[in-house]
């Protein structure tokens, strides 16, 4: 990527708001790619995706794509298709009678002190995004899909940049899903920034299932004001290397989030999260609950931290992280972190590995039941712990179907 520099910054300038751009690109000139020996990124290996080569060029060709087998019935589409929004597949109309839409990048020169400098590359290149604004006193009736298609995208970067807001006592879900088909390595650098005022309520899912070849990087940040609430879940299946930075700011007295994320690495895959749940005020609450699934060379990477900041009393903030390991080849690193600089506060974190449980294997064998069978059967009573989480029926089932495809 490194031999692609000088690319960069013609490219900056030739888009809208060159001199930002050209800013974002300093910036991470700057800081430059991470490296292992940084605490944040000591268990990922970049340089698989540091020796390749990827021009950020979107195409489509006029055909039919095969992404209607992503769809979700009862949701708002957005599609994006190598990189570009294609408003067949989109309900456009639909959507934007209810909400404001603006189907480009949003540009902010502010600082996050803890995004990497995945951050910067994306501001400086991106090519895609859009901007969601829920008005007050709103409650949309279906979730609001986005959906990211890369087909035969070999050598080709796609920086997507999202905004989401709402309004006072609104309400949303939304649904951010990639996937990819074809062979060959491409990569997608997202960045998603989402506000909710007082009162607001968002279910968020991301879905990630790129293709294997590819390289999936993605910054995410949720800021909180009073009373506000948000269910997260994140399910990471695809790419061959996958990095999820998710950073909660609650801002607010009676801010809440609930984290739920499961990571299921096969093959050589590399699947990392890292969550940071900052309670900068009061009365404010959080969980996290992630789980992981392990086969054969695969690595998962779970950092949660929870910093419960001075003089910030009543706050109560839970972790826990469980991994089954189905392989001897299989590996994690699990990291939960607890920085308590207050008093009056309720904490707690954990995490667990394990493997399957053999004698309940043996017993399902004596009823009758192929190994083969058992062991999926225990597989399912791991997942099935955090499906049942998500409280939408329909959405559950898509989650279910894209782990077992």
């Amino acid at each position: 990527m490194i031999s692609t520099y000088p690319h960069w910054s013609e490219q900056s300038l030739r888009q809208a708001q060159p001199e930002l751009r050209l800013q974002f690109l300093q910036n991470f000139f700057k800081q430059g790619f991470p490296q292992r020996n940084d605490e944040n990124w000591r268990y990922l290996s970049l340089t698989p995706l540091l020796e390749q080569v990827f021009r950020s060029v979107r195409h489509q060709t006029e055909h039919n794509y095969p992404v209607e087998k992503y769809f979700i019935p009862d949701t708002y589409r957005l599609v994006f298709i190598n990189g570009v929004l294609n408003s067949t597949y989109s309900s456009l109309s639909e959507l934007a009678q209810r909400i404001f839409l603006k189907m480009e990048p949003e540009f902010s020169d502010r600082e996050f002190a803890h995004f990497s400098s995945f951050y910067w590359l994306n501001g400086a290149l991106t090519n895609q995004g859009c901007q969601l604004f829920i008005p007050e006193n709103i409650s949309l009736d279906h979730p609001i899909h986005l959906l990211f298609f890369s087909e035969n995208a070999s050598g080709t970067m796609f920086h997507p940049r999202n905004r989401v807001v709402l309004s006072t006592n609104s309400q949303a879900t939304i649904i951010e899903e990639y996937a990819g088909i074809g062979a060959g390595p491409y990569f997608q650098n997202a960045v998603n920034q989402i506000s909710l005022a007082a009162n607001a309520q968002l279910n968020y899912y991301k879905i990630q299932k790129e293709s294997l070849d590819s390289f999936h990087i993605a910054n995410t940040l949720f800021e909180l004001a009073h009373d506000s609430l948000v269910r997260s879940y994140h399910f990471a299946l695809g790419a061959s290397i996958s990095r999820d930075d998710i950073i909660f700011n609650l801002n607010e007295t009676g801010a809440s989030c609930e984290l739920y994320g499961f990571y299921f690495p096969k093959a050589n895959q590399n699947i990392d999260f890292h969550t940071r749940v900052d309670h900068f005020s009061a009365h404010t609450l959080s969980s996290q609950y992630y789980k992981g699934m392990i086969d054969h060379q695969g690595h998962g990477v779970f950092n949660g931290k929870m910093i419960i900041h001075p003089n910030t009393q009543q706050v109560s903030a839970h972790q826990q992280n469980a991994n089954l390991l189905l392989s001897e080849s299989a590996a994690i690193d699990s990291k939960p972190e607890l920085i308590v600089l207050a008093d009056d506060v309720r904490c707690s974190h954990g995490a667990s590995i394990g493997n399957l449980d053999q004698n309940a294997i043996f017993y399902l064998k004596t009823r009758g039941i192929p190994e083969t069978m058992a062991r999926t059967m225990l597989m399912q009573g791991f997942i099935n712990d955090l499906l049942d989480k998500v409280p939408q029926s329909l959405l559950a089932d898509h989650i279910h179907h894209a782990i077992a495809d």
